[in-house]
């Protein structure tokens, strides 16, 4: 399998919609000094729009000072790089796209979104998200001649965690030309965006939007050969404290005996939510309320459970993955059947936050006391 191959098997799987990209939009600022107003409904539709509209001012604009404020705004307002000079601007500006691309990873994150601008059709943004996704990506669909996209600095800390591991593994892939990687970026995301019949725009997206859930299941040790090598194998999720890992939120584990018999049998992928979702181990106990995730010490840990069933889901769509073995009566897992919110052992009829999203994502959910 070549990086076009793992690409397409990927990205596949998530351009039935655009849901993932939540990049917001300062709108008001675009409104004021540019005239924009965008119509799209989503961050997708939003930013698509902007794009556009920006090239277009862009295009028929021939004060200089105008052009430098538009790709300054896109740079820096959209794009988040907030110390950028105008000196840097004006520099990008007198250069040719050539000259540009010949420049390397040095400012890479910056002079992409000024050829975008351009010419938004044939440039792409490259940035440390973007590297981390292809980077990450060739390790799970263990690509054969693996090559090293430029490492790039992130204040992001899980793109930072990423990008240690990626420098640790990566001592024997192929590094291109410093002057070359942009290049073949696009080549690839050409090939990739041909094959799904939609624009480099969209993957270069989608490989942004989806670098932390990318970088989480790699950092779960999840490969494809499974699937690539035997379609007959039986691949399911499960909680990882089911097969024995002391991940619950005492720090301790329930392994259970049929999982366990299972795992020999099967391909198990384990899967602790909370711990995705940035919890530590030990935590405090969580029950739900209303349906919010709640601590005995009433702190709601809602956006943490959620952050880790998204990226439960992420792992089973990524593998195909229509059954997943959930712990019974986590406020997580449990699917049926969750503790009341009380505290006292009680329970009611109900789904945890990843159960409930897997099911309405129609994967199967069983407990392990439906083995």
């Amino acid at each position: 399998m070549n990086l076009t191959d793992a690409l397409n098997c990927y990205c596949s799987k998530h351009l039935d919609n655009r849901n993932w990209y939540r990049w917001k939009i300062q709108e008001d600022y675009f409104q004021a000094n540019f005239g924009i107003t965008l119509k799209g409904k989503t961050c997708f539709d939003k930013t698509v729009e902007l794009k556009n509209k920006l090239h277009e001012k862009w295009q028929s604009e021939s004060d200089s000072d105008k052009r430098k404020s538009i790709i300054k705004a896109y740079i820096s307002v959209w794009g988040g790089i907030k110390r950028i000079s105008d000196g840097t601007i004006n520099y990008y500006m007198t250069l040719t796209p050539k000259c540009l691309i010949s420049l390397g990873k040095k400012g890479v994150a910056s002079w992409s979104k000024a050829l975008v601008i351009q010419a938004p059709q044939q440039y792409a943004i490259f940035d440390a998200r973007v590297s981390l996704s292809l980077n990450c990506l060739q390790e799970m669909f263990e690509v054969e001649d693996k090559h090293l996209f430029p490492i790039l600095n992130s204040r992001n800390k899980k793109v930072q965690e990423g990008n240690k591991k990626i420098a640790d593994i990566s001592g024997n892939w192929e590094k291109p030309d410093d002057s070359k990687f942009y290049d073949r970026y696009l080549s690839d995301l050409k090939s990739v965006a041909d094959h799904n019949h939609t624009d480099i725009a969209t993957i270069e997206m989608l490989l942004f939007a989806k670098a932390e859930d990318i970088w989480m299941c790699f950092k779960n040790n999840c490969k494809y050969s499974d699937i690539q090598k035997d379609n007959h194998n039986r691949i399911k999720l499960c909680s990882a404290c089911l097969l024995g890992l002391a991940c619950r939120y005492n720090g301790e584990s329930v392994p259970y005996e049929k999982v366990l018999r299972l795992a020999e049998e099967e391909v198990l992928i384990p899967v602790c939510p909370e711990q995705m979702g940035g919890l530590s181990t030990p935590r405090p106990a969580v029950e739900l309320k209303n349906g919010r995730a709640v601590t005995s010490d009433g702190e709601d840990v809602t956006k943490n459970f959620e952050a880790g069933a998204r990226q439960v889901l992420e792992i089973a769509q990524l593998y195909g993955v229509d059954t997943v073995i959930l712990k019974q009566r986590s406020p997580s897992c449990g699917c049926g059947q969750v503790y009341d919110g009380t505290f006292s052992g009680s329970v009611v009829p109900g789904n945890g936050i990843t159960a409930k999203l897997l099911l309405e994502n129609g994967i199967k959910v069983l407990t392990e006391e439906d083995l």
